[in-house]
């Protein structure tokens, strides 16, 4: 295997025309392009290279120490990364892995690809649970934020919940369509998924469908363009933050379902949502750049450009740094200035 090289980089400036100051990889060596009133927005902190395929996944623990990130088909192994250096602590050989979730208690991670889930103990990363047939093929899973239930979504349009502990089905509950995302409110009252193309709201006490939200603009000559990628709640419960296809982000009142803002225009399909644990920032992933949205003014307030196809993208409890990877097989982890 070759494991992955990791190294510091140094702080990247923002000029008023949108000239960006690039990093070299020698010791965080500037290389300064038509300075305008320069002002410091975010560092790129740590860069790892030498994954074998695309990066599809990247979560913190729940503590932030730790970053587990999965590849696609060519990389065989989950990667557990210091979250502050960028080193590699830990692989484990297990087929490629689309989708990784600490439990709540960062006691054990669960990791799954195509249609198994795989647990092991973080303190030993020893695996002590298998759960196969999950689905057809895996697109999405979490805990619920008390740590007892695994939720699971995928292409045979339904989610299933899981014991995390004896790996036994709880529920399976019909979606009528792909499973792109699958997201626990804070307080574990509503499960969202979906997005294929509407996006459903499940109340966890009855596990009824109790909203159908149709987060797209309808598109008959492309139904592809009609997907609900991702989405996040709000730290409060309140909001549900979602993307897509057709490159808008929109915010749902919960329960209500009422649509109350959203975000057009994007350069491309967003394809991950993450939200800072205040509920004040929102990061979109899409194809092309980071957007950095403070929700309380209700715009952009910062742009990272030219990341190549971001898929996998956490934020850190703390609020203040963002793990990314795609494409390009670079996992890369951004501070934030205040």
């Amino acid at each position: 295997m070759r494991k992955p090289k990791w190294m510091r980089l140094g702080t990247v400036l923002l000029v008023v025309s949108f000239v960006f100051i690039g990093c070299s990889n020698k010791g965080g060596e500037q290389k300064k392009i038509s300075i305008q009133d320069e002002t410091p927005l975010y560092t790129i902190f740590w860069v790892a290279q030498g994954f074998n395929d695309s990066i599809i996944t990247a979560s913190y623990s729940p503590d932030g120490k730790l970053i587990a990130s999965g590849a696609d088909a060519s990389d065989e192994y989950l990667h557990i990364s210091d979250a502050s250096t960028g080193k590699l602590i830990k692989t484990i050989k297990t087929p490629h892995t689309w989708e990784v979730a600490f439990s709540p208690d960062g006691k054990t991670l669960a990791g799954g690809s195509h249609g198994t889930v795989k647990i092991w103990e973080t303190s030993t990363w020893t695996e002590v649970l298998i759960i196969p047939y999950v689905s057809t093929s895996l697109r999405s899973m979490t805990y619920s934020p008390d740590g007892k239930i695994i939720a699971t979504s995928g292409l045979d349009s339904s989610v299933s919940l899981w014991d995390p502990v004896s790996g036994k089905k709880i529920k399976k509950i019909n979606i009528d369509g792909f499973g792109w995302f699958v997201e626990f409110s804070p307080d574990g009252k509503y499960l969202a998924t979906g997005g294929n193309p509407d996006v459903k709201v499940i109340e966890m006490s009855s596990g009824k469908v109790i909203l159908t939200l149709k987060g797209y603009i309808y598109d008959p000559m492309n139904t592809a363009n009609n997907d609900t990628f991702t989405a996040v709640f709000s730290p409060n419960g309140l909001n549900l933050i979602t993307g897509g296809a057709d490159r808008t982000i929109r915010i749902w009142e919960i329960p209500s379902g009422k649509m109350i803002n959203k975000f057009e225009k994007h350069q491309s399909a967003i394809k991950k949502l993450a939200i800072t644990p205040d509920g004040k920032i929102l990061v979109s992933a899409n194809w092309i750049d980071l957007n950095i949205y403070d929700l309380t003014l209700g715009k952009i307030i910062r742009v990272i450009p030219e990341i190549q196809k971001t898929v996998g993208m956490d934020i850190s409890p703390d609020g203040k740094s963002i793990v990314t990877g795609g494409e390009d097989r670079i996992l890369r982890v951004w501070k934030l200035a205040n």
